[in-house]
């Protein structure tokens, strides 16, 4: 649930460019398809068009054929170019320290843990 936060910081060893997309993207860019690896993922829209594959037509041919030599060719290229990202992307605003973000997450858990419960 929380991993797309942790790509776009400073210790991260993603492209600068990936981080840069995650902040500019939200929850509408990215396409829900399996169609990638042949496992259900969100991948990040301009990734998929960059690399030539129209996400629209991605979710009515949802199988890939790995058999063959150019297909597994192309769908390494893509598995190195085609990024992905979780529906907490719109939350990525910037490139911070790890440490930021865990002090962030510790403060707003007192917060709300402080708060009355409707289970309590």
């Amino acid at each position: 649930m929380m991993g797309t936060s942790f790509i776009a910081t400073h210790e991260s060893l993603a492209q600068d460019e990936y981080e840069q997309m995650l902040i500019a993207s939200t929850v509408d860019d990215l396409v829900c398809t399996n169609t990638v690896t042949n496992v259900l993922g969100n991948w990040l829209r301009p990734t998929l068009l960059r690399a030539g594959i129209d996400p629209d037509e991605l979710l009515f041919k949802p199988k890939v054929d790995f058999g063959d030599e150019k297909t597994r060719e192309a769908n390494l290229k893509r598995w190195r170019d085609i990024w992905s990202a979780g529906h907490g992307v719109g939350s990525v605003t910037d490139i911070e320290p790890v440490a930021a973000i865990v002090d962030r997450l510790h403060a707003e858990y007192r917060i709300a843990a402080a708060k009355p419960s409707c289970f309590a």
